[in-house]
């Protein structure tokens, strides 16, 4: 997919009524997704310029987090096989240093085949939003509402978390591309 593809597409799909909201995916091993970051910025750039609200999967590479939103990209998303598995969160520390760096736009995590601890844990890291498909058990459905509500409240509370470490932030005058 390239610039010119993702912004017919993104057409087809307003021109049909259904949307101006786009997300365009560049993380790694996914079908369709983006297979490099050039691409991903010159289609988020176009679709943008176009009127479009281009959400970035993009990973949990701090640089393609910002490069993304400086292109244009209304928010990003950290892809589920990138933030957590049945095994519990990976790159604790990556999400930390993305969650206290990138402040002026949201960043969502898509939860999809997270954990119920690990959906709480992420919120109380202080991630704007979760995308995730409900189960089809109430309770288990229950169970993900509930753990995303917690750990949001516990973030936006500013209770105290053992499980995280303190903030992680750029060097003053250095930059995610350093």
């Amino acid at each position: 997919c390239n610039e010119a593809d993702a912004l017919a597409a993104g057409r087809r799909v307003r021109d049909s009524g259904t949307s101006h909201w786009i997300v365009l995916d560049l993380a790694a091993g996914r079908t369709g997704a983006f297979q490099n970051i050039t691409g991903l910025l010159e289609a988020i750039r176009a679709l943008s310029s176009d009127g479009f609200i281009v959400l970035a999967r993009t990973g949990d590479d701090l640089l393609h987090v910002q490069r993304a939103l400086d292109a244009g990209a209304a928010a990003v998303i950290l892809p589920a096989e990138s933030v957590a598995e049945r095994s519990g969160i990976r790159n604790v520390l990556r999400l930390k240093l993305i969650r206290d760096n990138i402040t002026a736009a949201p960043v969502l995590i898509d939860l999809n085949g997270s954990r119920v601890s690990d959906i709480a844990f992420l919120m109380e890291m202080g991630f704007d939003g979760a995308i995730a498909e409900i189960p089809e058990s109430l309770l288990a459905a229950e169970a993900v509402v509930c753990s995303a509500q917690s750990g949001r409240s516990a973030y936006v509370s500013h209770l105290p978390s053992q499980s995280t470490p303190g903030p992680l932030e750029i060097p003053p005058g250095a930059s995610p591309t350093d």
